[in-house]
């Protein structure tokens, strides 16, 4: 009862660190990128952001929270939790193949997401290194602490880039950038660490159906929350421009675009 007492505390600890951490980049960033960068810079980044969060979406499916509660009844069964995360990882491997292939048709037949392709295939470099960093495995052995620090780490290392590259307006694709290698070291991090928790192993042959009919359960779920809070964005960017997508954040502020 004690160990897990203090398991909780950790756990509670790491957490509120990393929610702080967040929130003082936040406040940090999002005012730098202000005054360097134009409003309509910044709705562009927006704008690619969510095209990326639905390809992220269709790349990840359901599989974390599938991953997390299926393979914690498995944790104390090296060789069965091995098995599971293997056949997980193949699932989530052709996920994101789907993701990035959607991606690609999406980008080749609409003049209008052309026009962000650097930029979203900046973004979306991030998909494959969240793919492989299995942080679901993590999330089985209740590991909550190291990607607490690994966050914490890492956000500070984004930051840290941020304000040492991006120093005018034409640098967006530089912030684009710091932000991509930060998930993708955290997540490259999570690669090399897996055999400590698993021997994992590229498989095609097991029962898809088992897996897949929770996974695209949950995933339509994930679905409807992602359209909720991102459509906007997209209506605003297609509907009008890539200035009134920031503009009502910065208050129109004279300067940052056009009146």
């Amino acid at each position: 009862m004690e160990k897990v007492e203090k398991s909780l505390s950790r756990n509670a600890l790491a957490s509120g660190l990393q929610t702080g951490t967040r929130l003082i980049c936040a406040l940090v960033t999002y005012p730098y990128l202000a005054r360097i960068l134009r409003v309509d810079q910044l709705g562009q980044y927006d704008f690619a952001a969510t095209i990326v969060s639905w390809a992220a979406l269709v790349a990840g499916l359901g599989i974390y929270a599938y991953a997390t509660r299926e393979g914690a009844k498995k944790r104390d069964d090296p060789e069965e939790l091995s098995r599971f995360a293997s056949e997980v990882l193949v699932i989530n491997l052709a996920s994101t193949l789907l993701a990035y292939l959607g991606l690609a048709a999406c980008l080749l037949f609409s003049s209008k997401l052309r026009e962000y392709g650097p930029l979203i295939w900046t973004l979306s470099s991030g998909i494959i290194f969240t793919t492989l960093g299995c942080e679901w495995l993590y999330a089985i052995h209740e590991e909550y602490g190291y990607l607490a620090l690994r966050n914490i780490c890492f956000q500070v290392l984004s930051l840290i880039l941020l304000l040492t590259y991006v120093k005018d307006e034409s640098d967006l694709l530089l912030y684009a950038w710091t932000t991509v290698a930060g998930s993708a070291g955290a997540n490259l991090i999570n690669f090399l660490r897996l055999r400590k928790y698993c021997t994992w192993f590229l498989t095609w042959r097991f029962s898809w159906q088992q897996h897949l009919l929770p996974i695209l359960v949950l995933f339509a779920n994930s679905l409807v929350d992602l359209l909720y809070v991102s459509t906007d964005v997209a209506q605003l960017v297609v509907m009008t421009s890539d200035y009134y997508v920031c503009r009502p954040l910065l208050g129109g502020q004279q300067g940052y675009g056009p009146a």
